[in-house]
């Protein structure tokens, strides 16, 4: 039985769905959120909702829940497990967001969302968006130079994914997001999503960016996403190429126990 050690566990929250953290969240306002999630996990809070319930309207259901007549509970509810961070936002419970994904090609229209490696951002311009996306481009393009043969044999995603944990990724992703908002690390909520772990050997690396995230974080949110787990593990094992790639990935059955319990494991070593 893995458990989290005494220092962490009244900061800590373990849920299920990812739009379930916000219970935990609203203990926090005004803190900074920053993000590990394989998907983006910004579409605007309550489309599905809405879709069967036209009679009302987005603005209406967040001031609802502004003035108190709706409360945490009952946003959950009709909330979807990728409209969380749309829905923080528009209430002001969290101040920023700062998300890191893996390489997707989609893009959610959310015009509070800045990621300046999307084609649809004007200009690349940062206008105070409180959604500030990093998705690895720049630090894979810096590990892909195709111009001077200087890359690794894998594809992007599956070094991307193998790299998830590793200091070169998290502090190009930090401080890509420290050049648009230097305060971000001065009180934020880390929230991990399991899916953002797509083989249980990114653990096996020097985790110190990782920890020390962990170690400053305000408060902790552990999504679980059994669902999500088994996809995202299933299509990184799909882009493995299986003549050269190394088999311990092969025979993987990730599961969002094996990654929470590891995960654990590494908490009670700060």
């Amino acid at each position: 039985m893995h458990t989290v050690n005494n220092n962490y566990k009244q900061k800590i929250d373990i849920v299920e769905k990812h739009h379930q953290v916000l219970e935990f969240w609203e203990k926090y306002k005004g803190y900074n959120v920053i993000t590990l999630d394989s998907h983006k996990d910004t579409k605007n809070c309550f489309c599905h909702y809405l879709g069967n319930n036209p009679q009302n309207t987005r603005e209406e259901l967040i001031n609802r829940y502004i003035n108190d007549n709706m409360n945490i509970s009952e946003v959950i509810k009709i909330l979807r497990h990728d409209e969380h961070i749309d829905f923080a936002i528009k209430s002001k419970m969290i101040n920023k967001v700062f998300a890191i994904a893996y390489v997707f090609d989609e893009k959610y229209e959310n015009s509070n969302t800045f990621h300046k490696e999307d084609l649809g951002a004007p200009l690349n311009i940062y206008n105070n968006e409180p959604i500030i996306q990093y998705n690895n481009r720049n630090y894979l393009n810096s590990i892909y130079d195709y111009e001077n043969n200087n890359y690794p044999p894998e594809s992007q995603e599956v070094y991307i994914r193998k790299h998830a944990l590793s200091n070169e990724v998290l502090d190009d992703a930090i401080n890509f997001f420290k050049a648009i908002e230097p305060n971000c690390l001065d009180k934020y909520i880390l929230d991990i999503d399991l899916d953002y772990i797509c083989t249980i050997y990114a653990f096996d690396t020097d985790l110190t960016t990782f920890k020390n995230l962990i170690k400053n974080a305000a408060a902790i949110t552990i999504v679980k996403e059994s669902n999500c787990v088994k996809g995202v593990s299933e299509r990184f094992i799909g882009e493995l190429d299986e003549d050269t790639e190394d088999k311990k990935y092969l025979k993987e059955n990730l599961t969002a126990k094996q990654i929470l319990e590891r995960l654990q494991d590494v908490i009670n070593t700060i």
